[in-house]
Order: C-alpha cells, then sequence, then structure tokens
C-alpha cells in the first residue's frame, strides 16, 4: 500500500488535495469555533437589514442550509459527511484503508478515542453554529414587521427543523449537551449540560411545530428539495420518536409519509440522484472548489476501476499498484462484516458500492476491496462536476422505521410487508422472518445493508438498540474495548470556554 504521505504528495496534482488540506486543517480550528464565540448567520447585519423585506429573510435561512451543506465548498463538517466517516468508523461498517497512516481519524477506526481528540471538534462546532444562525433568525422575525405571514411561517418552520436536526446530531454523539435556545452571550457562556430526555423533549416540539408550519411541497425552492418541507419535519420526527422507543407516534409519522404518495422507491441507480422521487430532503453541496460531497471523496475511489474491466490487470500488477492504488482506492473501505452482511444476490452490493481487485501476490492474495458508490464523483479534469446532492431523509429509511415500530408492536403482518418492499427492489426473496424477535433482526439487517455510508445509521443503530458493546468488542482492532467511547469526548477548548461543560465518563 502507498504511504498516506505519499498519497499527500501525490494529490498534489488533483484538487482533491484542497480537501485533504482543508479536512487536516479545519480539525485543529476548534479554538475559534467556541461555544460563546460563534459568528453571527452569514449575510446577517442588523435584525432591521437581514428582515426588511421576504427576500432577505430567506437569505437569511439560506445562511444556516449553506453552513450545514459546505462552507467553502470542501471542508468536513457534521452534516455533510462527517457523521458517514466518523460513524462507519465508530461501527464495523467502514474502516481505513490506509490504516494508522492517517492519523487524525485512526482513533476513530480503533475507537480508542482519548479526551484531547482532535476531531471531535468536528461534530460539536458546526451544529452549534446551526442553532445560533437558526436561533438569530427566529429572534429577527419575531420583531420583524415586513415579512409576509406565509414567509413567516415557512422560515420558522424550516429554522426549527435545523436546530432539531442539530441537536439530534449533538446528543446522540455526546449525550448530554447545552440547550442553546437564544443569542444571548450572557446566557449562553455559562449554560452546562441538559439532560438527554430535555435535549430530545425540544427537539419534538421543534419538529412538531415544522410539520405543523411548513407546506408538503417544494415550491418556494422552484420544486428542489434542497430545503425541507412538511414531511421532511414528519421523517425526522419519526426517527426521533424512533430512537426514543416511542413505537406507536413512530408508526404514525411513517404512515404520514408513506401514505402521502409524495415519494416513491426508485431504481437502484436513480435513488440518489438529484431530486429523485426517493429523496424528501438533500443537502445541496457548492459547485465551487472541489465540484464533489466530501462524503463522496472519502468513501469512494478517484476512479471506480470495475468500470474498466479491460484495465484491472494492468493496474493490479504489483508495479502500478505501488503508485496508482491512491486512484483506484477509497480512504474508508467496507468492513469484512459489512461485505458478508449482503445476502447473494443483493443489488445493492452491485448499484450501491463497488469493488477493486487487488494484485495476486503477497499481502493481497487478490483479495478484492469493496466501498461504497453512492454518489458519482467530480471526474479529475473537472468537466464532469459530481453528484452534489447529499442525501439527508429518505422514502426507504421510512420504510424501515415503520416495520422495526410495527414489529415493536406486534404487528408482525405488517412489519414483513414494509422489510420485503425493500428487499424487492434490492432484487431478493421475501424475509422468512415471522416473529416479532427475527422481525426486528431483519430490520437490523436491511438497515446495515440499505442505509450504510449513509448519515453513520449502523453506528447510532448499534448505540440505540443496545448492541454496540457485544458486537463492538469481539472486533479485534477495537481492543482493549470500553463502552464509554459510544459517546465522543467533549472538545477541550469548549470546556476551557464553559468551565460548567464537565467531560464524557472515561474521558
Amino acid at each position: 500500500m502507498p504511504q498516506f504521505k505519499k498519497i499527500m504528495f501525490d494529490l498534489n496534482k488533483l484538487p482533491y488535495r484542497l480537501f485533504i488540506t482543508a479536512l487536516l486543517a479545519g480539525a485543529g480550528l476548534s479554538s475559534c469555533t467556541k461555544l460563546i464565540e460563534i459568528d453571527p448567520p452569514i449575510s446577517t447585519v442588523g435584525t432591521e437589514i437581514v428582515f426588511k423585506n421576504d427576500q432577505n429573510a430567506n437569505a437569511a435561512l439560506a445562511a444556516a442550509y449553506s453552513l450545514m451543506a459546505s462552507e467553502d465548498g470542501e471542508q468536513v463538517s457534521a452534516f455533510n459527511g462527517g457523521l458517514t466517516i466518523g460513524g462507519g468508523l465508530l461501527s464495523d461498517e467502514l474502516e481505513l484503508t490506509y490504516g494508522s497512516q492517517n492519523e487524525l481519524l485512526y482513533p476513530y477506526n480503533t475507537c480508542q478515542m482519548v479526551k484531547a481528540d482532535p476531531y471531535s471538534v468536528t461534530y460539536w462546532a458546526k451544529p452549534y453554529r446551526i442553532i445560533y444562525t437558526v436561533n438569530s433568525v427566529l429572534e429577527g422575525l419575531a420583531s420583524a414587521n415586513n415579512i409576509s405571514d406565509s414567509t413567516r411561517q415557512r422560515i420558522t418552520g424550516e429554522a426549527k427543523f435545523l436546530r432539531a436536526y442539530a441537536y439530534f446530531l449533538l446528543v446522540n454523539c455526546f449525550g448530554e449537551v447545552p440547550l442553546i435556545m437564544v443569542t444571548d452571550v450572557n446566557q449562553n457562556m455559562s449554560k452546562g449540560r441538559s439532560p438527554v430526555p430535555a435535549v430530545y423533549a425540544q427537539i419534538e416540539a421543534d419538529l412538531k411545530e415544522a410539520e405543523a408550519l411548513l407546506q408538503d411541497n417544494y415550491t418556494a425552492t422552484g420544486n428542489n428539495k434542497s430545503q425541507v418541507n412538511k414531511y421532511g419535519a414528519a421523517t425526522m420526527l419519526a426517527r426521533v420518536y424512533l430512537y426514543q422507543q416511542k413505537w406507536a407516534e413512530a408508526a404514525a409519522q411513517a404512515d404520514l409519509v408513506i401514505n402521502s404518495r409524495k415519494y416513491q422507491l426508485t431504481a437502484l441507480e436513480k435513488t440518489f440522484e438529484p431530486n429523485s422521487q426517493e429523496a424528501i430532503w438533500q443537502l445541496q453541496g457548492s459547485s465551487q472548489g472541489m465540484g464533489q460531497l466530501p462524503e463522496a471523496f472519502m468513501v469512494s475511489p478517484l476512479f471506480k476501476l470495475s468500470d474498466y474491466p479491460d484495465m484491472e490487470e494492468l493496474y493490479t500488477t504489483p508495479d502500478m499498484w505501488s503508485s496508482l492504488s491512491f486512484m483506484i482506492l477509497p480512504q474508508l473501505k467496507f468492513t469484512t462484516q459489512q461485505v458478508q452482511a449482503f445476502e447473494a444476490g443483493d443489488q445493492r452490493l452491485v448499484k450501491w458500492a463497488s469493488r477493486t481487485l487487488t494484485p495476486k501476490e503477497e499481502p493481497y492474495n487478490a483479495v478484492p476491496v469493496y466501498y461504497a458508490w453512492k454518489y458519482a464523483l467530480a471526474d479529475p479534469q473537472g468537466t464532469y462536476k459530481g453528484n452534489l446532492s447529499m442525501m439527508a431523509l429518505r422514502l426507504g429509511e421510512v420504510y424501515l422505521i415503520r416495520a422495526e415500530a410495527n414489529a415493536q408492536l406486534g404487528k408482525t403482518t405488517e412489519a414483513a410487508a414494509d422489510i420485503n418492499i425493500i428487499r424487492t427492489r434490492a432484487g431478493l426473496g421475501n424475509t422468512t422472518a415471522a416473529s416479532r424477535d427475527a422481525l426486528l433482526d431483519a430490520v437490523m439487517h436491511e438497515r446495515q445493508t440499505e442505509l450504510f455510508a449513509e448519515g453513520g445509521h449502523r453506528w447510532l443503530d448499534l448505540k440505540r438498540t443496545g448492541k454496540a458493546s457485544a458486537v463492538l468488542s469481539k472486533l479485534a482492532y477495537k481492543q482493549p474495548w470500553s463502552a464509554h467511547r459510544l459517546l465522543l469526548p467533549i472538545p477541550i477548548s469548549e470546556m476551557i470556554a464553559n468551565p460548567k461543560l464537565m467531560p464524557n465518563p472515561g474521558y
């Protein structure tokens, strides 16, 4: 395998080096993004200017989406791929192709994070910037007199959704976190950590209000799914109920989305296209810089070698491999456990993933490297920009939410029917599961093979179902295992800025 430093050197010739540099640099910028020192929203120059009309109010809300998707078009953050990367490594889904040569992410691969972990700020700083931004928007709306009722209603709904979405990420990464509901620094600078149930209560309240306020269409964005609507709020609320084991409520919200007939499962090759029929909400990345999603860059290689079978023999000779493998291997590959999770004939392994052959010689032995391929990447010449619509919420997840909730409620026939809808699309036969417990296992299996490399679902699923320690403690490369690392360390810079922020246990 080429050394990580060698990869960095070779990438000087490619736009991808910009991303790596930004990623490594961004992790060390925690001192600039303290909770109490967050910059005001982009395009905001005082309430009286930003909210003088509908257009400016819309621009203020757009700032929050911009921060979430890609602030500079290149840097990984919690929302545009960070949870996919960290969650995949922390679970049994993804592993580093080049192992310990990536010093920043290696502790996540092995679940050996320490108190001074620099990458944890990735999951802390950006969510709180989003929260501060939407709090500012909500306060501006409250004092603005020249905003139409329809715009005020929609922006309020979207802002509350985004705040709930940010808190969902925070509470699942860190556990207890400060609930910041205003922009007043004097109130925020000494906030302690709120209990997890209190955080979830606020998430629920925001999502319920968002669902009530938002329209059931995308007309405000020209039918582009880059901003959330009523069914996005309903989908997120279904997920939140599921995580809290509120089975009836989760099933009801999933029913609302599925029965709306606004969304359909697509053919596998079309699922992740911009504004696909399955998409409920997609974050829109920047066309500047890399011209592709940071998430896709990390989990997929520069070239999908399986598309060029005539070149495979040439590229997998030892001499070519040593100099070119960085182009045909991703930085994060599937673990053995993830590859083995796919049943024979599962078309998701064909359409949403791919593989690169390796040299026949030792130590490779022609064992293929499998990886995710849910998004098309930009070509290195820059003639084709990659797929910039990162899937945040989609119908496939909703079916699996309803299946799990119904299984928990003893509605085994209904649960099996939803599992079979997902399996049929994947080219598989109906599930043989019939009992409650067997159906719950079947749902977890389908979530592992349906939602891989997509927002850290596998890590979150293992944690919320209480199976994380049983599964992860068996992996040799995550030893010595300690369950305290199921939560991330609170960034040291944040605890210095606010002494009331106590560290997570074990750190």
